[in-house]
């Protein structure tokens, strides 16, 4: 939001009395401030300064992974702000789902929204339904499937390289995005009080991912013990360490 206002707690050099008018009411609200220094947010031609806010609720905060400056023309005195969130807690397990990217560059865009408004109805319908937040993930995987079919439609892939692990998935790389964002929110930090706040959070998140990474390879290990026989010992450790070790320096 373009808050008119200045505050440290989102990196403004100084602050003023609206913007400590907007903390109190932040606080009271429970609410939080999810900036990062990246400059300032309003640059007009006579100065710059620190005023557009990117507020979330306590629910959102834990799923926020990245803030920026966009490098695109917003058009105004205001930059264009980017954030990214992580729902963890709707992801369904994508470790069997095939990983593609797209050459946007080659799309028939005109064949994107020609398939995208044949189906856009069937997504009307059901949020018009909606009436609990289950019914809301409906929607949300019903609207990803349509992009995807979408894309699959009307332009090529992109040959993509997916982490050499077996034990990765979504949830860890959403986790270690959380994990990143948190730190840089804690090392940027002004605000001694605010700074102890992010500082906990972000051991909290790095505990979470130590012990997600630990469940994982876990997991993984007993998976492939449980593929290992007396005719395929050797061949399987050939397969995952020799074999790959070999192909890298080739």
């Amino acid at each position: 939001m373009d808050s008119n206002s200045k505050s440290e707690l989102w990196f403004s050099p100084y602050s003023d009395a609206r913007g400590d008018k907007l903390c109190e009411f932040i606080s009271a609200n429970n609410l939080f401030i999810i900036n990062e220094d990246c400059g300032p947010t309003f640059r007009a031609t006579q100065s710059t300064s620190y005023i557009d806010v990117t507020v979330v609720s306590s629910d959102l905060l834990q799923d926020n992974s990245i803030w920026c400056l966009s490098e695109n023309e917003s058009l105004s005195d205001h930059v264009m702000i980017e954030f990214e969130f992580c729902l963890s807690t709707v992801l369904r397990d994508t470790s069997n789902v095939p990983f593609v990217m797209f050459n946007t560059k080659k799309a028939n865009w005109c064949r994107f929204r020609k398939f995208c408004f044949s189906r856009i109805t069937h997504i009307f319908d059901i949020l018009n339904s909606c009436s609990n937040s289950s019914c809301l993930n409906t929607v949300i995987e019903e609207f990803g499937s349509i992009i995807y079919q979408a894309c699959l439609y009307s332009m090529p892939t992109k040959k993509t390289s997916k982490h050499n692990v077996p034990w990765w998935s979504t949830e860890i790389g959403c986790a270690r995005k959380r994990l990143n964002a948190s730190r840089r929110r804690f090392q940027r930090c002004k605000n001694p009080i605010v700074r102890e706040l992010y500082r906990n959070k972000y051991l909290d998140y790095r505990k979470d991912y130590n012990q997600m990474l630990t469940d994982a390879k876990t997991d993984s290990w007993k998976k492939f013990l449980l593929t290992i026989d007396a005719q395929n010992v050797w061949k399987k450790v050939y397969t995952y360490g020799v074999k790959r070790e070999f192909m890298k320096k080739n």
